[in-house]
């Protein structure tokens, strides 16, 4: 991180605490291979495994825990890779952050957390890594930006809002000098909220101004020098994918992606060459038994295309969570189902056009994917 943007930052400093997994050698997979990484999670019977995948090959977080363990955010730095998730059930699940070196030795980092912290995103900016936690609990209630930089934790910016309990911090973005957190706080309804970070460490809450819907914030990028939130807009005709920026301290609606349906989850936003891509899932009844995975792109003008994901295929649906691109490849990821499977999915479009759905997991066990980041080329 440049100092001269956050002189605030650093509050404080922890040794790096490290303990190996254990694995089996033959688990042990190089962090120096290119290709698709996604970290998610394998139900075996009752129990969940947190995993992560390299391309196809699966590497086990966790394993015989008799707990319940997710992987949820993965990301990159100095050839490492970095994993968060949780393990155990909740009120008593702990937030865990794990490491891989480039020999691909796994390690997990404690990190000075209080009861009820939640992870929710990780990401690499000028060399360092930061970790998003919310806390929604009543004598907590903060949103903490946590920076791993040298083997060491350090807390970086840390928002209370003690007299909102029911919040939620979903992702963040820093630009010119400022960061932006994206989440939402409940109350008579939900509304979507922008905590803006200065330089010198002054924080705005700027919250969402629809009068009669409840509005969730899921995901925020820079393009242009704008700041752009995707979301959704939930009132009595239904629920819809939505697009808002900030202008003049002021969230303003720009874009709804696609009509009402009974539920819309967008997931992750991601900016690429003057457009905005997303990545969520339409579901069109109270079970959930049917499901589309879809990817909105939106332009500089804000024209939208929707692109269903979903094979076509009887009684088979799909989820559609996090998105990465390279400069010919858009990469999503979700899971597809049936009545007996849940299989852990990327989908690869090639220049905008060809369509290549890969379930990267076939085992007989239940596979959740979360998150995704791609390495090109080998260090």
């Amino acid at each position: 991180m440049n100092l001269k943007y956050f002189p605030a930052l650093i509050l404080l400093s922890l040794l790096l605490c490290c303990c190996d997994n254990n694995l089996p050698s033959d688990d042990k997979v190089a962090v120096r291979t290119s290709g698709i990484y996604a970290a998610g999670s394998e139900k075996i019977n009752d129990i969940c495994e947190a995993v992560y995948w390299i391309n196809d090959k699966k590497v086990y977080l966790t394993e015989n825990s008799l707990e319940y363990n997710i992987a949820g955010g993965i990301a990159f730095k100095d050839n490492e890779i970095y994993v968060i998730g949780e393990k155990g059930v909740a009120p008593e699940s702990k937030p865990v952050l794990w490491k891989t070196d480039k020999y691909g030795v796994i390690r997990e980092i404690e990190i000075p957390i209080e009861e009820g912290d939640i992870f929710v995103k990780c990401g690499e900016f000028n060399n360092a890594l930061y970790v998003l936690s919310y806390n929604a609990q009543k004598e907590i209630s903060n949103i903490k930006l946590w920076k791993v930089d040298n083997d060491e934790i350090v807390t970086g910016t840390i928002i209370d809002e003690s007299r909102h309990h029911n919040l939620f911090s979903s992702d963040w973005v820093i630009s010119e000098g400022r960061l932006y957190i994206a989440g939402s706080q409940e109350g008579l309804r939900s509304r979507g909220v922008v905590w803006e970070v200065t330089s010198d460490n002054k924080i705005k809450k700027i919250v969402s101004r629809e009068k009669y819907s409840s509005v969730g914030f899921s995901s925020i990028v820079a393009i242009n020098g704008k700041i752009m939130i995707c979301g959704s807009q939930s009132d009595s005709n239904g629920n819809v994918p939505k697009l808002w920026s900030i202008k003049d301290e002021k969230i303003n609606a720009v874009k709804i992606l696609s009509g009402p349906s009974f539920s819309v989850t967008p997931g992750r936003m991601i900016a690429f060459e003057n457009s905005l891509y997303v990545a969520g899932t339409k579901s069109y009844d109270w079970f959930y038994k049917r499901q589309d995975a879809i990817l909105w792109k939106i332009t500089e003008d804000n024209n939208v295309t929707e692109t269903i994901l979903t094979p076509s295929e009887t009684d088979v649906t799909a989820t559609a969570k996090d998105i990465c691109i390279t400069d010919s490849e858009i990469h999503i990821v979700g899971e597809i189902m049936n009545m007996q499977e849940r299989n852990a999915t990327v989908w690869r479009i090639e220049n905008e056009a060809n369509l290549i759905s890969n379930r990267i997991d076939h085992g007989d066990n239940q596979t959740y994917i979360y998150s995704v980041c791609v390495k090109e080329s080998d260090s």
